[in-house]
């Protein structure tokens, strides 16, 4: 690891735990929140879809969770992520420290936040529910993790494309509204018809979150690796493009601030 390097990621730590020590100091329960109010929207969904429509589909408020609870990590970090360069502007001009190295400790500190969410509502599935397999649960990190490389990677690209054009932000909530729609997170992809499959098949986010749904079947699929194979190369393309955007624009970013 080279010395730059090194101190990137000394800077990301650092960062990352003063905004989780920043997150929960001098407030009320605010651990609590961070648990009620995804629990809140999984409870309000699964018994909409699962009680009031009647899905019928094996284990459903798992499924739910595994579906719902990346895409909570995932809008909440792009939409506070677009808008980080522009915030931090001053911050970034006047003190030698890389943009991605914010942007980073920010996505960081909302993993960890995810993760443990995560954790405290699925105990009750693990301990309760039939027909689940715990050690499915012990790959979670590593079908999370294509995730998170994926998410650095999107918000990254939209951070340095909102210091040019400042109606990303605006954009990105509209699509982001109807991606939600467009991916099977509460509904099985099994329920799309073969018209409109492609729409499945060919979006990123259901690519990205295939791996972690599959986690709460009775069994893995025999595809599985598969899909976790798929879920990180698009990853990588997301971060790739991304990189290059921002090495093709770095040298304006500072002017634009």
């Amino acid at each position: 690891m080279s010395v730059d390097a090194f101190a990137s990621w000394q800077q990301i730590k650092t960062l990352t735990f003063a905004s989780i020590k920043s997150r929960y100091r001098n407030t009320f329960a605010g651990l609590l929140w961070v648990v009620m109010s995804p629990l809140l929207m999984f409870g309000a969904q699964s018994y909409a879809f699962k009680l009031v429509l009647k899905l019928q589909f094996e284990n459903y408020p798992l499924f739910l969770l595994t579906g719902l609870m990346p895409w909570i990590f995932f809008v909440q970090s792009v939409q506070m992520g677009t808008t980080s360069f522009v915030a931090q502007g001053r911050l970034l001009k006047s003190f030698p420290i890389h943009p991605f190295v914010c942007l980073s400790a920010m996505i960081a500190d909302n993993l960890i936040n995810f993760m443990l969410t995560f954790t405290l509502i699925l105990l009750p599935f693990l301990f309760y529910a039939q027909n689940i397999h715990l050690l499915h649960f012990l790959l979670l990190p590593v079908a999370v993790f294509s995730l998170f490389i994926a998410t650095v990677g999107v918000t990254l690209f939209l951070a340095t494309l909102q210091v040019f054009f400042r109606d990303t932000r605006f954009i990105m909530d509209f699509v982001l509204s109807i991606a939600f729609y467009l991916t099977p997170i509460f509904y099985p992809k099994q329920y799309v018809s073969e018209k409109w499959y492609w729409l499945v098949s060919y979006n990123p986010f259901a690519i990205l979150i295939a791996p972690i749904q599959s986690l709460s079947r009775d069994h893995l699929e025999s595809d599985y690796f598969f899909s976790l194979s798929l879920s990180y190369f698009t990853a990588l393309i997301c971060f790739g493009i991304a990189v290059l955007y921002w090495r093709r624009k770095k040298n304006q970013v500072y002017f634009f601030l």
